[in-house]
C-alpha cells in the first residue's frame, strides 16, 4: 500500500471516529453533575471522584463503575490501592460535609471507621499500608494508618497548591514536600561577583530558590534530605511505586527532572517543551522504565527511563544534608544559576549520573546499523507546519550532536542534542483543562485497524472495533481523566514510541452514555 493511500485511509478512518466522538461528547454533558476531584490510587488500578452529589469509585482495567456513594458534595476522595479503605473529605456547608473534616470509610461495609476536624481547610490526602498524611496549607499531619494514632506533624511555608507526595511502598517510606524558599549563601562561589556564570548581574531577588523538595522518612518520623529539583517554583511532583524516583516539574513548565530519592541526585533531564505551560500531573509507570507529564497544552508526554542507565557519581551532587532538627544548606553542591537557565535554554544536567535518553527521534538511530531501525508511530491527523519543522530542527540537532559532540563541552552538545519525549498523545479536550495521568503495570494485546500502523501511521481518534481489518498489538495503556469529566485510555508502543493511539473514552458523569455504546 503506498503511502499517499495509507495517510488518506488513516484520515477516512479518523474523520469517522471524530464524528462517533463529538456524538458522545454532547451525550456526556447533558448530565447536570459536576467533578470537584478525581485520583488515581497508588498502582493506576482504579479511579476515584468526588461529585457535587457524593463519589464513585472506577475501576481501570477494564473499565466499569464499582462503588457509588450519594453524600452530598466531596471535595476529597483517596483510595488505599485497591482495597475497600477511603479517606473522603467533604465539600459542603454542613458540618458532616465540611472541608476541615476527613472520613475513613470502609466501602464494603458501609461504615465510617473515624472521623477527624482539623484547625483548617485539608488540601490533601496520602495513604499507604503504614501512613496517612493530611496537608493542610501550613502543616502536615502524619497518622499510623493502622490505629489512626497521630505520630508527628510538620509547619510547612504556604503550600496553596497542594503538592504533595508520599511512596506507596512501605519498604522506601518516603515523603516529599516543597521546601521553604532559601537564599544562596553568600561565599558560594556562584554568586561571589554578584555574576552569574553567564555575566549577568544576581538580582536579591530573582537568587532566592523557591523550588527546593524535602525527603522526610514517614517511617523513623526524620528528615532525610533537601533535593535542590528547581530554582523556581514547583508545579507539580510525583514518587514512584518503589519509593526509590522523585519526578518534579518548576512553574515554568519546560523541563521535568527525575532525582534518586535516597542520594539526591539528578538521574534525569527532560524538556517537554520551549514555551512555558502549566504541568498539572506526573506519574511514573509501575517498573519506572517511564515517566509521564501532562499539561495545560492538552498534549502528555512520554519519557523513557533507559534500561541500561545507572547512576554514575560526579561533582556535583544536588543534594543538601539534613541534620535534625534544622535543614543543613550545601555550598559546593549548590545547583547554579547557569544550570538553572536550562529552564530557558537546553542544557545538561551538572549532577549525578544522567545517561543519555531515549526519544521518539532517538528511536530512529538506536541502532549502529540502518537496516534496523524502529520507526516511531507518527499521528497523520496531528501534522502541521509547525510540528514538521520541529521534528527536522531536532533531527538535524541530533546528528551535529553525533558528530561534533566529542569536540564541544558537555554544555553545547546537549544543546544541539535535546532529550525530548519518546513518544506524546493529544488529549480530544479543550485547552487548560486539568488532567491526572497513569499507567498500567504491563502491556495488553489490543485490536488496531491495521489502517493505523501502515507506514508507521497512528492517530488521534478513537478506534473503532467495528472494522473489519483489525491487528493485533502490544500497547502500554496510558490513562488520563479529565476535569470535564472524561476518562481516556491510549496505547503506546513501548518499543517504538511515537505518537500514541487513542483505544476508548468513557464518561464519569454519565452512566447511561457509556451503557448506550456499550462501554
Amino acid at each position: 500500500m503506498s503511502a499517499m493511500t495509507t495517510n488518506s485511509a488513516a484520515l477516512e478512518f479518523a474523520k469517522a471516529a471524530s464524528e462517533a466522538t463529538t456524538n458522545f461528547v454532547q451525550s456526556h454533558y447533558n448530565n447536570k453533575d459536576s467533578i470537584n476531584f478525581a485520583n488515581f490510587n497508588q498502582d493506576f488500578s482504579c479511579i476515584s471522584v468526588g461529585y457535587e452529589s457524593g463519589y464513585k469509585i472506577f475501576n481501570c482495567e477494564p473499565f466499569g463503575k464499582c462503588y457509588t456513594k450519594t453524600d452530598g458534595s466531596v471535595g476529597i476522595v483517596e483510595m488505599l490501592f485497591s482495597s475497600s479503605l477511603v479517606a473522603m473529605v467533604g465539600l459542603g456547608e454542613h458540618p458532616a460535609l465540611s472541608p476541615r473534616r476527613l472520613k475513613i470509610v470502609n466501602t464494603k461495609r458501609q461504615t465510617t471507621i473515624c472521623e477527624l476536624t482539623f484547625p483548617t481547610s485539608i488540601l490533601a490526602v496520602k495513604m499507604n499500608r503504614e501512613r496517612l498524611v493530611v496537608l493542610l496549607e501550613e502543616t502536615i499531619y502524619i497518622y499510623d494508618i493502622n490505629n489512626m494514632r497521630l505520630l508527628h506533624t510538620i509547619e510547612i511555608p504556604s503550600n496553596p497548591n497542594s503538592l504533595i507526595a508520599l511512596s506507596p511502598t512501605t519498604d522506601s517510606n518516603y515523603l516529599a514536600y516543597p521546601s521553604p524558599p532559601k537564599i544562596p549563601a553568600k561565599g558560594n562561589s556562584n554568586n561571589d561577583s554578584g555574576q552569574n556564570t553567564n555575566g549577568a548581574v544576581n538580582n536579591g531577588a530573582n537568587s532566592v530558590r523557591h523550588g527546593d523538595v524535602i525527603i522526610f522518612n514517614a517511617k523513623t518520623l526524620q528528615p532525610l534530605s533537601v533535593i535542590e529539583a528547581h530554582k523556581t517554583s514547583l508545579a507539580a511532583m510525583t514518587l514512584s511505586l518503589n519509593g526509590l524516583l522523585l519526578a518534579t516539574a518548576s512553574d515554568k513548565g519546560t523541563i521535568v527532572r527525575v532525582f534518586s530519592v535516597e542520594t539526591g541526585a539528578k538521574l534525569y533531564q527532560f524538556r517537554r517543551g520551549t514555551y512555558p505551560t502549566k504541568i498539572y500531573s506526573l506519574a511514573f509507570s509501575p517498573d519506572n522504565r517511564f515517566v509521564i507529564a501532562s499539561s495545560a497544552t492538552e498534549t502528555v508526554h512520554i519519557f523513557k527511563l533507559g534500561d541500561d542507565e545507572t547512576p554514575a557519581p560526579t561533582s556535583g551532587p544536588a543534594l543538601s544534608a539534613v541534620q535534625s532538627p534544622s535543614l543543613k544548606k550545601s555550598s559546593d553542591s549548590e545547583v547554579s544559576d547557569d544550570e538553572e537557565q536550562e529552564d530557558d535554554v537546553e542544557g545538561p544536567p551538572t549532577t549525578l549520573g544522567r545517561r543519555a535518553s531515549t526519544t521518539s527521534l532517538g528511536s530512529l538511530n538506536s541502532t549502529e546499523s540502518g537496516a534496523d531501525k524502529v520507526e516511531p508511530l507518527v499521528d497523520h491527523s496531528r501534522r502541521s507546519v509547525g510540528r514538521m519543522i520541529r521534528r527536522t530542527s531536532q533531527s538535524i540537532g541530533r546528528k551535529a550532536a553525533e558528530r561534533m559532540g566529542t569536540y564541544l563541552p558537555p554544555k553545547f552538545s546537549s544543546i544541539l542534542e535535546p532529550n525530548r519525549h519518546f513518544a506524546s498523545l493529544k488529549v480530544p479536550t479543550s485547552k487548560d483543562t486539568k488532567t491526572v495521568v497513569g499507567i498500567a503495570k504491563m502491556p495488553s494485546l489490543d485490536l488496531i485497524p491495521s489502517v493505523l500502523l501502515d507506514n508507521g501511521s497512528a492517530q488521534g481518534s478513537m478506534v473503532d472495533d467495528s472494522s473489519s481489518d483489525l491487528t493485533s498489538k502490544k500497547l502500554l495503556h496510558i490513562m488520563i481523566v479529565s476535569s470535564e469529566g472524561f476518562f481516556y485510555k491510549f496505547g503506546l508502543d513501548p518499543e517504538r514510541g511515537g505518537d500514541c493511539i487513542l483505544l476508548s473514552q468513557y464518561s464519569l458523569l454519565n452512566d447511561t452514555v457509556n451503557k448506550e455504546l456499550g462501554l
